[in-house]
């Protein structure tokens, strides 16, 4: 473990078209680890039941080739998407 363990984290969010689409970022970083994490996500609601959504996820970091840090999600970045459906 390291003494002095910085961290620290970015959310934005917002919405458009009287909360239709729903753009969010998110950045997580690790000053010691010289790591990152973004995370980005698109919802759309369709009407009051259904929903879809697409995601991104991508890890970042400097020491790639040790194990530490974001080292172990080397090569795991994702993407995926999602559909709701809300039974009212």
């Amino acid at each position: 473990m390291y003494q002095n363990d910085y961290k620290y984290s970015l959310l934005l969010m917002t919405s458009y078209f009287h909360n239709k689409l729903s753009p969010m970022v998110v950045w997580a970083r690790n000053q010691t680890l010289k790591d990152n994490m973004f995370m980005v996500k698109l919802t759309w609601q369709q009407n009051e039941r259904w929903s879809f959504g697409l995601s991104g996820l991508y890890f970042d970091g400097v020491k790639a080739d040790e194990n530490v840090g974001s080292s172990v999600l080397k090569n795991k970045d994702k993407v995926w998407a999602t559909v709701t459906y809300s039974f009212n």
